[in-house]
């Protein structure tokens, strides 16, 4: 959450360098912006450490939450701040078809690579969590892409609708 509240403001700012084709000022913010996810990802990995003791204290012996879980949920909230970054960047320049695109496939995909991951690979929960961290994996390279190419001015086709 407190990463979106970062991120958030990035939306409005795009659009308003990019329609004054200010793309040294994107380029800065996107890059300040990955070290800020950095930093959030490191702050994220001592609190996976910290998870067991913390739940411990939390939960007592009501509640067992494996490391995998834990493990899996940790990706989950990297991967998904990552792709924040680069979701508000597109939306901001209104670059939408591909992410549309990617959104759909993932959804197709989630749905059935969750049913196998939980139920015939035998990984339960944290096997549905898996199969949304590996949808938002690729949309997240996808989209890593499209800013690259839209920000070096290469987009074409698909890349630039």
């Amino acid at each position: 959450m407190l990463f979106a509240i970062i991120v958030q403001p990035l939306w409005s700012a795009v659009t308003d360098a990019y329609h004054k084709d200010d793309f040294v000022w994107i380029k800065k913010s996107m890059k300040k912006l990955n070290k800020i996810w950095l930093l959030f990802s490191v702050g994220s990995l001592l609190m996976l450490i910290i998870s067991p003791y913390f739940f411990k204290i939390w939960l007592g012996d009501k509640v067992d939450i494996s490391f995998t879980l834990s493990f899996f949920w940790f990706l989950f909230v990297i991967i998904q701040s990552y792709n924040m970054i680069y979701t508000y960047f597109i939306n901001g320049v209104g670059k939408l078809k591909v992410q549309l695109y990617i959104t759909m496939f993932s959804i197709i995909f989630n749905i059935p690579a969750s049913i196998f991951l939980a139920k015939y690979l035998d990984m339960g929960v944290s096997g549905v969590i898996m199969a949304t961290t590996i949808s938002m994996l690729l949309s997240g390279i996808i989209k890593t892409i499209q800013y690259n190419k839209i920000i070096n001015l290469r987009a074409h086709g698909v890349w630039n609708k």
